[in-house]
């Protein structure tokens, strides 16, 4: 079955809380990323994100909730998932942008 849109950003917000959790390095989540971005079909995408804990329609793990806002600045994890968030749209904008 191909993959549609919605499947590929599933697949992207998997690996970036997988990566964001410590489960993925940095080389694992690039090249994770731009497979889920050119993945044609379902199956790909299950590959992908399969051996992960969220996998293709899961959840992650429940943990605590620790707030992003201690003194009124973000400190060190919330700065480090903010800037992951940015590169990601970056990388995926770039990759989109080569690909049309």
């Amino acid at each position: 079955m191909r993959a549609s849109a919605a499947d590929r950003d599933r697949s992207l917000e998997v690996v970036k809380a997988s990566f964001a959790e410590g489960r993925l390095t940095m080389e694992e989540l690039d090249l994770r990323v731009g497979q889920v971005l050119v993945s044609r079909y379902f199956e790909e995408l299950m590959t992908l994100t399969g051996d992960l804990p969220a996998g293709p329609f899961g959840r992650l793990p429940a943990h605590r909730v620790t707030p992003a806002f201690r003194t009124g600045r973000l400190d060190a994890a919330a700065t480090a998932a903010l800037m992951l968030s940015w590169l990601t749209l970056l990388i995926a904008v770039g990759a989109a942008l080569l690909l049309a």
